[in-house]
């Protein structure tokens, strides 16, 4: 039986984190600048790239201590694809979230290959993101 305060805890207030190291991947400063912003406000710590090489750079740096990756998927220099097998040849059970406006047809399989817990299309929701990375950081 659900209780009166079920509704209270789909509230994104209810959503935050307790300190853990997200890797915010994206070729849009102000995409970065509002998912940082968000997740900040929350409880969480950040690091960003502009690229998926920037983004194996800052994971060589602070791999102990990152504990989700979220990447875009089309970018330059290095797409969120490419990056996201880098980093899991260094980190195979890293955990990644690919946000995308569009994704080419024919890399759709290459993203499935990967596994992310989920690819969220862009413009998302805060409550959507904290509710992925809630459900992405509970102990197993």
């Amino acid at each position: 039986e659900e209780s009166a305060a079920a509704p209270l805890a789909r509230k994104p207030a209810q959503l935050r984190g307790s300190g853990e190291l997200i890797l915010v991947v994206d070729d849009e400063p102000g995409v970065i600048m509002a998912i940082e912003t968000m997740l900040q406000s929350r409880g969480y710590r950040t690091l960003s790239a502009e690229n998926g090489a920037a983004a194996i750079a800052q994971f060589a740096l602070h791999r102990s201590d990152i504990q989700l990756v979220i990447s875009d998927v089309m970018m330059p220099v290095l797409d969120g694809i490419a990056s996201v097998r880098a980093l899991r040849n260094l980190e195979p059970n890293l955990k990644v979230i690919f946000m995308t406006g569009w994704v080419e047809p024919s890399k759709q399989p290459s993203i499935a290959d990967l596994k992310p817990l989920a690819i969220m299309n862009k413009p998302f929701t805060l409550e959507v993101l904290l509710r992925l990375l809630r459900d992405s950081l509970r102990p197993e």
